[in-house]
């Protein structure tokens, strides 16, 4: 991701079960916002989302349902829609190739 997040906007966290990076594990969360003090932005699993509404920032801190990450982290490995679709199509070419992520520079 190469902007800041924006509030009540979907993100996924993409993960590799296997090293070759050819199995992955998309979470989805809502973005609740950012605390400025902390230098933190918190996002909400897609599950609680739906099930109890959203969550405030200052309910985010602590709670189980949500993800924290500092400001220099959101990057890594959070993605919006547009890099979803990006990351998952770079995956199927490459394994149409016999290749793996992993290969990736």
């Amino acid at each position: 991701m190469t902007s800041l997040p924006i509030p009540g906007a979907i993100y996924f966290l993409v993960a590799y079960l296997d090293r070759a990076l050819r199995i992955p594990k998309i979470e989805t969360y809502f973005c609740v916002g950012h605390n400025a003090a902390e230098k933190a932005w918190y996002f909400q699993e897609a599950e609680s989302f739906v099930k109890s509404g959203p969550l405030s920032v200052a309910d985010a801190p602590g709670n189980s349902d949500c993800l924290c990450l500092a400001g220099e982290h959101v990057g890594d490995g959070l993605l919006d829609w547009d890099g979803l679709v990006k990351e998952l199509a770079e995956n199927k070419a490459m394994q149409d190739q016999g290749r793996s992520l992993s290969e990736r520079h």
